[in-house]
């Protein structure tokens, strides 16, 4: 990773810090600050400061997960989120453009109904909250079989999220791939892999904006 990279990821930490915890300190705990599509009107008096922070800071954390999800993790390719910018800006240059403009745009280049992603992000206030947990099992000679188990937190049944594990077998060899987390609990194999694991990076690239935190199995 360069240092560029990790100055980028330094501060997106830093905002969801921000995002997680600001209620603890504003106004104490209990409180969600309001969603994205408020705009201007998050900003209320004691609490002035949600407009930064939601409408700039969780709205940048927004295109990042958008732009995770479209990475291509083999080839560490931005090209369809390029595409997708680009498309956008040529479509609706010197126009009005609504969020639901965007969202049918982002539901063409990803390929599926992406109204789940706004109706979370952007007209909702949910933060989620993940421990997982893994172990490994040698099923023969050069064939390890590795287990996940997540549980998803703080959120309603119907969130989901589609999370980059990054799976490292030491010096410089690893293997990249998505898992989609469903309702409270998820398990499940990944593909048999040739070397056991030394580590198992789960929220790789901090892909999705939550607090998690591994378990023993």
């Amino acid at each position: 990773m360069s240092q560029d990279n990790e100055k980028f990821f330094e501060l997106l930490r830093g905002w969801r810090d921000d995002i997680f915890d600001n209620r603890q300190f504003v106004v104490g705990s209990g409180r969600d600050a309001g969603p994205i599509w408020l705009g201007y009107r998050t900003k209320a008096e004691g609490t002035v400061e949600d407009y930064d922070l939601i409408v700039y800071k969780k709205g940048a954390w927004v295109l990042h997960m958008l732009r995770n999800m479209l990475l291509d993790l083999d080839t560490m390719s931005d090209e369809k989120f390029t595409a997708l910018l680009r498309d956008f800006y040529q479509r609706y240059q010197s126009k009005r453009a609504s969020t639901t403009d965007f969202q049918e745009l982002v539901s063409q280049h990803v390929g599926m109904d992406m109204s789940w992603f706004f109706d979370q992000w952007v007209l909702g206030t949910a933060l989620p909250r993940y421990e997982y947990a893994y172990r490994v099992t040698e099923e023969s000679k050069d064939s390890y079989k590795v287990t996940v188990r997540i549980e998803q937190l703080d959120v309603p049944e119907t969130f989901r999220a589609y999370i980059p594990i990054t799976v490292d077998f030491g010096e410089g060899r690893f293997t990249r791939l998505r898992a989609q987390v469903a309702g409270s609990k998820a398990e499940f194999d990944l593909p048999l892999l040739p070397l056991p694991p030394l580590d198992l990076r789960f929220n790789d690239m901090e892909s999705v904006l939550c607090r998690s935190e591994k378990k023993p199995w």
